[in-house]
């Protein structure tokens, strides 16, 4: 009886392995729960591992074995932002888009998808990818600057006091680059400034997207 509990969980040849990061749990046993529900057998770690199993040999086992290895919305999202800060727009969107497709719960992805589709300079797609989940605070910062690219400067205006309402100066550098993007260098370097004295951690993206703020020149940044 102990050797029978003590033997790892294992997988029929040709099942599905899914792999996923844990922030990626919820989502993975949807998919999981809709490969099955289509007759696919599938390995999902968080119902077929038991106590006692050696987790390392038992998954390493159900790979060789596994039919195919998908990949969670999380992967495709850091895939988006290296193509972004490449400004490779088009690809960073399409991989926004495919993190959208496998987690359509994923708030971040359609900021990412936004901004990307705003790098492109295509402000309607923009728009319309950020304007899907509205009360996430990274997609409120992409509507704050589409809507000023469309002429909706009263939109763009309500986008910022909701950020500045729920935040404060907590995202000084946010606030930096919409004022930057609206053509407002003083209140941009007013705010860059704050930033900087905050420590605010969105500075690491300074140099990597500085024509986000191409008035940060003028404020001696040694970042």
């Amino acid at each position: 009886m102990g050797e029978e509990a003590s033997k790892p969980a294992s997988a029929p040849t040709g099942a599905v392995f899914l792999s996923y990061a844990s922030q990626d749990a919820e989502a993975a046993e949807r998919i999981c729960d809709g490969l099955r529900a289509a007759g696919i057998e599938v390995w999902f770690d968080r119902s077929e591992l038991r106590g006692g199993d050696a987790w390392d040999r038992s998954i390493r086992k159900q790979i060789r074995c596994a039919l195919f290895v998908p990949i969670i919305s999380k992967q495709h999202d850091v895939l988006s932002h290296g193509f972004y800060f490449f400004r490779r727009y088009r690809e960073a969107a399409a991989a926004a888009t495919e993190a959208i497709n496998l987690d359509p719960g994923y708030t971040e992805a359609y900021g990412d998808r936004g901004f990307a589709e705003y790098g492109s300079g295509d402000f309607e797609r923009a728009r319309s990818s950020c304007a899907a989940t509205p009360d996430f605070w990274f997609n409120q910062w992409c509507l704050a600057v589409v809507y000023d690219k469309l002429g909706r400067h009263a939109e763009a205006d309500a986008e910022l006091a909701k950020l500045q309402a729920a935040y404060g100066d907590a995202e000084a550098y946010p606030y930096a680059t919409i004022y930057a993007q609206w053509g407002n260098t003083p209140k941009a370097l007013e705010w860059l400034e704050i930033a900087m004295r905050l420590r605010d951690s969105g500075l690491v993206y300074l140099k990597r997207i500085r024509s986000w703020i191409p008035c940060a020149r003028s404020c001696a940044l040694k970042q």
